[in-house]
This record gives structure tokens, sequence and C-alpha cells, in this order.
């Protein structure tokens, strides 16, 4: 092997560098899998001692259409978000779009999960859309854990202590 990069010109090693480079990671069309020992990590994962953990510590683990947003200077782990903000929805409710858009940009939900809160929103009572976005308004997406005022407890970045995270409540 030494040989064929002593014999292979400048151009030649770049060269294959670049292809084992996309072999390796399979290419733009693959991007977000890595590489974790003898397994392989999906898009919103990275590798961890040899295991695929939730969230993202370069856009390589991200999806094509997805940067990693939000690392944590502590952790040195965000979450992987669309880089193109979430299409306007038919919702006529500013406050849920406000509130539910809130929630992914801390990280607690995905941009999908955004979506569907938009939706959900609209059937809450007056009473439950103002307390859900007053306590959104008043986080600062800091901190560990998400404000119970929230109803979602977990997710995203966000995980139990103990237990796990199940439609974003700790079981």
């Amino acid at each position: 092997m030494l040989s064929l990069f002593r014999s292979a010109g400048p151009l030649s090693i770049a060269t294959m560098f670049v292809i084992s480079l996309l072999s390796a990671c399979g290419g733009d069309s693959e991007r977000g899998k890595t590489s974790c020992g003898i397994t392989t990590c999906n898009a919103g994962q990275y590798c961890l001692n040899l295991a695929c953990i939730p969230g993202c510590q370069s856009n390589e683990n991200c999806a094509l259409d997805q940067t990693c947003e939000d690392i944590g200077a502590g952790t040195h782990v965000g979450t992987c978000q669309n880089k193109n903000n979430p299409p306007t929805m038919m919702t006529t409710d500013p406050t849920c779009k406000t509130t539910c858009d809130k929630l992914v940009q801390c990280g607690l939900f995905t941009w999908d999960e955004g979506v569907v809160c938009q939706t959900g929103c609209e059937k809450w009572t007056t009473d439950q859309k103002k307390v859900t976005a007053d306590c959104a308004a008043a986080w600062t997406c800091s901190g560990t854990t998400a404000p119970s005022c929230l109803g979602a407890v977990c997710g995203g970045k966000y995980q139990c202590k103990a237990g796990s995270c199940v439609q974003h409540s700790c079981i």
C-alpha cells in the first residue's frame, strides 16, 4: 500500500483520500451515518464508547438537510435541526406557532414534533395556550431538564435522569 502512495502523484493521493472518505461515510446521500465499532449510527446519533447515542457533535452526525445546533459547552452534544425553517403552518393562532417553535429551538421537540405541536395547540383552550405560552416564553433553554409547566419534561437533548423518555414523560 505504501508503494502505491509513493508512486502516485499529489493529485492521485488527494483523489484517493477523498474516495476513501466518501466510501467510509457513504457520500452525501448517507451523511449522518457514522461508524461506531462494529455498528453504524444513524443520522441524529453519535458514537460514544461504541454505543450510538441520540444527539450530534457536528454536522456529520446529521442528515444532509440538517445541521447540528445548540451544542452544549459542557457536553459537546447538540441536536440535528432542519436547515430550512419550518414551513408556514395553516395555524391561525400565532401563540401556537411561537410556543411550539420555542420548544423546537430549545431542543425539547424535533422539527416534526414542532409541526404536530402547532396542529395540536389549535385544539387547546385559551387558558391552556396561555399557560404553555407563558412557560415557554420564560424558558431560557438552559438546564438539564425542561420546565414542568410545559407538560413535556424530556425529549431531544433533555433526557431522564433515571428511566426512559416515552412521549416526553419519564417512566
